[in-house]
Formats: C-alpha cells, sequence, structure tokens
C-alpha cells in the first residue's frame, strides 16, 4: 500500500501536482533465500585450529537442539580427494556439558603435506557428524574444503 491516498507529483519542471497514490510493483524485491535447519539436535558453526608444533588439531562446534540429559558425541572426518586420511570422536557428553553451547575437543595429528603458495593442492575436506549414544549419526555439517598453512612453528586452516 502507498504511504498516502494522494500525493505530490513533482514529474513536471513547472511545480508539484497532486495525484493518486498507487504502488506500481507489487510483491517481493530483491534477492529471496530461504534456509531450514533440521528438527532436533544439530551441529552450528564450526571452527578449526591446528598447530605444527604440537602436531594438534582442535575442532570447536556449536551444538544446538539437544536434551540436557542424552548422550552425545562428535565425530569428525577429514579427507582428501575422497579418501579419509584422519578420524576422531569426542568424549560422551551430556546437553548440559556444553559450554555456551558449543564443545571444544583435540586430537593429535600433523598431515603428511602442508599447504603452501607452491603446494596449493595439499587441501583437506573437515566433516563433522554429531553422534546419538548408540553411535548413529543424527547430523552431518557439509564439508569444509581447507588447507593447513605451514606459517613458522604454527599453522592455520582456511575455511
Amino acid at each position: 500500500m502507498p504511504l498516502k491516498g494522494v500525493m505530490l507529483s513533482y514529474t513536471d519542471s513547472n511545480g508539484a501536482r497532486e495525484i493518486k497514490g498507487k504502488v506500481e510493483r507489487r510483491g517481493l524485491c530483491g534477492d529471496v533465500f530461504l534456509t531450514s535447519a533440521p528438527a532436533g539436535p544439530r551441529i552450528g558453526n564450526l571452527k578449526v585450529e591446528t598447530s605444527v608444533r604440537k602436531s594438534a588439531i582442535t575442532v570447536d562446534a556449536a551444538i544446538q537442539g539437544v536434551a540436557v540429559d542424552n548422550r552425545y558425541s562428535v565425530r569428525a572426518e577429514i579427507t582428501k580427494d575422497g579418501r579419509g586420511v584422519h578420524e576422531f570422536t569426542s568424549r560422551n557428553l551430556n546437553g548440559s556439558d556444553l559450554e555456551a553451547g558449543r564443545i571444544t575437543f583435540s586430537e593429535q595429528w600433523k598431515p603428511d603435506a602442508l599447504w603452501d603458495i607452491h603446494t596449493a593442492t595439499n587441501q583437506f575436506e573437515i566433516n563433522l557428524s554429531l553422534l546419538d549414544a548408540g553411535g548413529r549419526p543424527l547430523d552431518t555439517s557439509f564439508g569444509c574444503r581447507s588447507g593447513i598453512v605451514n606459517s613458522g612453528s604454527m599453522a592455520e586452516i582456511f575455511i
């Protein structure tokens, strides 16, 4: 609906004149994106930190919609070119064990090949799965394509 029933139009350079207010185009203007999330427990955003010096990888993920009294674990799978490279699982936890709705867990791991400007094909894909007490997946994150960058004694994952 227009803001007013009668509006002033300045299309004529001589002066304003009154015209009936109307909406030329109806509907949505611009792009519309629909997103959805599964009902129940699910994985939120993901942060991965690595250390070449410590030969360790740390996963920090938001876990949403979990029941306080149920048991869960998170499995991280690292693949390269579709082949499994490394896999590790968090400890079992209750919904009440999460700190600010997040879980953080680490594993000793250093890839055979690090990413560098001269070896740009050394990239990995990281997938997380939220598992119930029986080990069945409740939710799986989309794969994050990344590379582990050797910068002295530290490494970073870019996503």
